[in-house]
């Protein structure tokens, strides 16, 4: 082991442990999440009353809770609630995680629009990393996975078989929600 390694080590961690700190919220800020969850109750394609909160009701959001979370309401209910930095990183994952579930690459059966899917596809993947790199620059890196990095080849994948539907990602699925809850 290089001599005073274990300074340098002992320094990522606090750095870490101070970057975690950046994204814990208080009471208020978790009143305010459950009050804008609560506020949706009732609209069509929501969360469910008895689901609607993630703080009093701890695992009782399901996979689909999550899925229409990234979708608009997530951007009303985290609206404003972090700082600047981990609000921007909080934003460009539910945009990242919402692409995922819209992007389709329907190829005409003459193929006159393989131009443009190839060019939705370049732009679309251009997006992508644009937002991991906004994500991953503001999370700690203690809390940071190779699967995260999986969503920049999304738009790849999507444009290779039309869809994200149709090809199988479980484990990356599985990771992204359970990345978000914690």
């Amino acid at each position: 082991m290089p001599p005073n390694s274990h300074i340098r080590h002992s320094s990522a961690l606090f750095s870490s442990s101070q970057e975690c700190q950046a994204w814990q919220l208080t009471k208020q800020q978790q009143d305010t999440i459950e009050q804008r969850m609560g506020n949706l109750v009732g609209i069509a394609n929501w969360i469910p009353a008895g689901n609607a909160c993630f703080f009093k009701n701890t695992g009782r959001l399901k996979s689909v809770d999550w899925q229409r979370l990234t979708k608009g309401p997530g951007a009303y209910v985290f609206e404003n609630i972090l700082p600047p930095p981990q609000q921007e990183a909080l934003e460009a994952i539910l945009a990242a995680l919402s692409t995922c579930q819209d992007l389709v690459f329907d190829l005409n059966d003459d193929k006159s629009n393989l131009q443009a899917l190839e060019d939705l596809e370049k732009k679309e993947t251009t997006q992508m990393i644009e937002r991991m790199c906004i994500f991953e620059k503001a999370v700690p890196k203690t809390v940071m996975h190779v699967q995260v990095h999986q969503l920049v080849h999304v738009p790849k994948c999507a444009f290779k078989w039309n869809r994200v539907r149709n090809f199988w990602a479980f484990a990356n699925e599985r990771y992204q929600i359970s990345f978000v809850v914690h």
